[in-house]
């Protein structure tokens, strides 16, 4: 028998400034909890998770990529970094 499942990872993100309407995080994250239990009772569907949290804190930085380079930090060192958090 051969296995026809595909294997793929999705990521999703939402900044908090292109949320329409009210920005209700909780309303999204009980959307979000709701896929993960239905996909659990899908067969074909193994492994998803959100690791989205309406409680944890949303962080914008905007990183000014010409003065990284005037002081001679590549954009890899800045976001390995920030990958850290």
């Amino acid at each position: 028998m051969v296995d026809r499942r595909t294997q793929a990872r999705v990521a999703v993100g939402v900044a908090p400034a292109l949320l329409s309407g009210d920005g209700d995080l909780a309303g999204l994250q009980e959307v979000a909890d709701n896929i993960v239990a239905a996909s659990h009772k899908d067969d074909n569907v193994q492994g998803m998770f959100t690791s989205f949290r309406a409680n944890t804190p949303w962080l914008y930085l905007d990183i000014d990529r010409e003065q990284a380079k005037a002081l001679g930090v590549p954009m890899t060192e800045i976001f390995g970094t920030l990958q850290v958090y």
